[in-house]
């Protein structure tokens, strides 16, 4: 990686670098005058945006005296030269008990090195709710008001609850797995105990939350009306003060996670279903157009060339085809899109194929989300998670599929300019945002991709 413009470059770096953020967290503790030191540190989530923004998620392990404790921090490199104000914020915030103090280490660290600033999980500056939302007493008076699964009457009582980390988007969402046991004295015959399992997501913004769940409610009664849906979480409750949405769990596989079991049929089955969300009425208002795709393309690829500058003519060379290819496209209504149909927001349990995950719900040409399930299969491929033929072949699988159910006919050249714009937005800078250690071959064999669809064009 060569990072020419960003002047917290060296930073980047180093927080990128486990054996240095363990260095720099031991130095703080010895500063603070503290026993505790690291044990382990691993990098669980990076995001960066070259002379913008850089933020990660770190699983820490500290030990003291015979004491070890593990914990989430979440870092954040700041470029408005603001760690000392960051930092008396959280302590006064510590002080007044509005963040959580942990047995071992600190609610929140600086390392002025670095210009960075560290929070311990549940602590976020920005989102605010997120001790509370998790707090385990708000858990339990929440679960206990949910409908027992399959259960009747009063009699069932809140038994044991243990609760994961699926997930944690610092400063913007946070997805913790509930599994639940419901007991009661048992009558002839009937089940003892039942057990559940539900998720909770938790928002920085609880009107957004509520957007959320106003369209999960429609697609659930949608899915629930017609069986040839992909199967949809059912919405159980927002709670508008703690910003938190919650909804039943959905069994199976990520697609991502077994891409090389997937198979025509899967696909198929997959683009059916999609096509049923693209003709319902759903609550969603934002809007994606053919010429907002083009611009966060431009914006994008800025950012792709400042970190990779041998890259610039490949990159500049799509943007002016995607620009010059632009007005020639059919335009049809814009339609409710997923927003981000990819593998990893779909589950398949063997029988059934499930879509979860509906935070970018947007309005859009109704290839948009065609176009980012085969752009991610293109991706899979650059990593060697698939063979490039295989990709090809599940692509062509979901598209003809997709394509039988809907009525607008076959749009095959707006189809390749969305792929070749969100293999360079989405699944290039990808590499970039993630500091992926092999970046640069994954980038030239999605930047190829793009190429190659687009030539299929001017040919």
């Amino acid at each position: 990686m060569h990072v020419v413009i960003d002047p917290k470059s060296r930073a980047v770096l180093a927080a990128n670098d486990p054996r240095q953020m363990s260095a720099a967290l031991d130095a703080w503790f010895e500063r603070a005058g503290k026993p505790e030191r690291v044990v382990s540190l691993a990098i669980d989530r990076i995001f960066y945006l070259p002379g913008l923004d850089f933020s990660a998620a770190y699983r820490v392990v500290l030990g003291s005296e015979g004491e070890r404790e593990e914990a989430i921090l979440f870092g954040s490199i700041r470029y408005e030269d603001d760690a000392a104000q960051c930092i008396a914020s959280a302590e006064r915030q510590a002080a007044t008990g509005k963040f959580v103090v942990p047995r071992l280490g600190a609610p929140a660290y600086h390392v002025p090195e670095l210009d960075l600033v560290l929070w311990t999980f549940p602590n976020d500056p920005k989102l605010e709710v997120l001790g509370p939302a998790l707090d385990p007493e708000a858990v339990r008076a929440t679960l206990a008001g949910l409908p027992v699964p399959g259960g009747n009457g009063s009699r069932w009582q809140l038994g044991a609850i243990e609760t994961t980390l699926v997930r944690y988007i610092p400063r913007q969402r946070c997805v913790v797995r509930c599994a639940i046991e419901w007991r009661r004295e048992p009558a002839a015959g009937s089940p003892r105990a039942i057990q559940q399992q539900v998720y909770a997501k938790v928002y920085d913004d609880g009107n957004f939350g509520a957007r959320v769940f106003a369209v999960q409610r429609a697609l659930s009664a949608a899915a629930q009306a017609d069986k040839r849906w992909l199967r949809i979480p059912e919405p159980l409750l927002h709670d508008a003060p703690l910003q938190t949405l919650w909804q039943t769990a959905i069994p199976g596989l990520h697609l991502a996670a077994s891409a090389a079991e997937v198979t025509p049929a899967i696909a198929a089955m997959v683009g059916r279903g999609l096509a049923l969300l693209h003709v319902a009425h759903l609550p969603v208002r934002e809007r994606l157009t053919l010429e907002d795709e083009l611009e966060k393309t431009q914006r994008q690829a800025h950012l792709m060339v400042q970190v990779h500058p041998d890259l610039e003519p490949a990159v500049r060379s799509l943007e002016a085809k995607l620009e010059a290819v632009l007005p020639q496209l059919p335009r049809l209504p814009l339609v409710p899109s997923h927003g981000t149909f990819e593998l990893n927001h779909l589950l398949y349990d063997g029988r059934h194929a499930s879509l979860v995950d509906f935070d970018h719900m947007v309005l859009a040409d109704p290839l948009y989300d065609v176009a980012n399930f085969i752009a991610d299969l293109h991706y899979l491929a650059a990593q060697g998670g698939l063979p490039a033929d295989r990709a090809v072949l599940l692509g062509d699988a979901f598209y003809e599929a997709w394509n039988a159910m809907v009525p607008w006919g076959k749009r095959d050249a707006v189809l390749d300019w969305y792929v070749a714009s969100l293999l360079v937005r989405k699944q290039a800078m990808k590499c970039v945002k993630h500091l992926h250690a092999n970046a640069r071959a994954k980038m030239d064999a999605v930047l190829r991709q793009a190429a190659i669809r687009l030539e299929k064009r001017s040919a």
